[in-house]
């Protein structure tokens, strides 16, 4: 590429950011399993509000505190080292300024984003079944006794049993979301 015109020299870089692009995209949507279960699980287990303000989006604590985990946990594994030499051993697969292939990158997008979902329903699975268990009881225990308040009763207690499990499941739920995500970028794992 030495002494190669302007535009050829323009071609080059613009395919290169393309395939930069579409790396970290592809990673972004894996990683995006966490977010996508963070928000699951404080919906399903009445913790997206626990600050007292409405907020349906990711800045809620429960997806804070997942995200700075994970963040703090692919760090600790070595995952941005681990992307760099990626990067450096994509150029002996693909040769410089080569555009990436649209007919393959696109359905490894799609299967990535289906199995990123599929892992971020899995990973909240307790927090909904607990949720689907408490709103049924919650509805028997109104029928049965109507002059009983039970959002006042069993609002609290739900919180609880919510932050407690949430207190004994975050490991397994970043270990699990990590396996995904290494497996992701080295598949023999």
């Amino acid at each position: 590429m030495i002494g190669a015109e302007p535009v050829t020299l323009a071609l080059a870089a613009g395919a290169e950011a393309v395939t930069g692009l579409a790396l970290g995209m592809i990673v972004r949507l894996a990683a995006l399993s966490l977010d996508v279960a963070a928000s699951t699980i404080a919906t399903t287990a009445c913790l997206s509000q626990i600050m007292g303000v409405t907020n349906e989006f990711a800045p809620h604590p429960i997806g804070n505190l997942l995200h700075l985990a994970g963040a703090a946990l692919l760090m600790a594994l070595g995952f941005p080292l681990l992307v760099c030499d990626i990067l450096g051993d994509s150029f002996t697969l693909r040769g410089l300024g080569a555009w990436a292939d649209s007919a393959v990158l696109l359905p490894a997008v799609v299967a990535i984003i289906l199995k990123s979902f599929g892992l971020a329903m899995v990973l909240a699975a307790p927090f909904i079944l607990g949720g689907l268990l408490f709103q049924a009881l919650s509805g028997v225990i109104s029928k049965v006794m109507p002059a009983l308040p039970v959002v006042f009763i069993g609002a609290p207690a739900a919180i609880l049993m919510a932050l407690v499990a949430l207190s004994l499941l975050v490991p397994a739920i970043l270990s699990v979301w990590s396996e995904h995500l290494m497996s992701l970028i080295l598949p023999g794992l």
